[in-house]
């Protein structure tokens, strides 16, 4: 997923406008418009303020991959449960490349090595959860 692809979900998923997140990130809304088709890139300074905004990592943010960080302790509930949805999103992207590689029911070197590294995101994905419940008094 795209830069553009992860800001405008993180946005529309938050419930904020364009013009509410421009005015959030102190840019303009047509600023946020071109972030969102892809037409430019925030500079590090405002690409790190959306990070810390939607409360998700820079790698997030910019990789086309990521393996989820675990909660930290000074993650409030609502950052973590981000978190959570940030990493419910990838599972659904796993799901499909799982799918993808088991339909010729051989896996070359390039699939065992995704699958390895879906492997780790699945990992952090059971500590964001593990964290979550912890959060919440929740016995694991």
């Amino acid at each position: 997923m795209s830069f553009a692809d992860r800001l405008r979900e993180l946005r529309t998923n938050n419930r904020y406008s364009q013009e509410q997140l421009a005015e959030k990130l102190c840019v303009s809304r047509q600023a946020i418009s071109k972030w969102e088709t892809g037409d430019s890139l925030p500079d590090i300074d405002k690409a790190m303020a959306i990070s810390e905004f939607f409360g998700v990592s820079m790698d997030y943010l910019l990789k086309e991959r990521e393996s989820f960080s675990e909660i930290s302790t000074d993650d409030n509930m609502d950052r973590a449960i981000i978190k959570f949805m940030a990493s419910a999103r990838q599972m659904n992207e796993i799901s499909e490349e799982l799918v993808a590689i088991a339909m010729d029911g051989k896996i070359d070197d390039e699939e065992m090595l995704r699958l390895q590294e879906i492997n780790v995101t699945l990992d952090s994905i059971t500590k964001i959860i593990k964290n979550i419940k912890e959060k919440m008094g929740m016995d694991m």
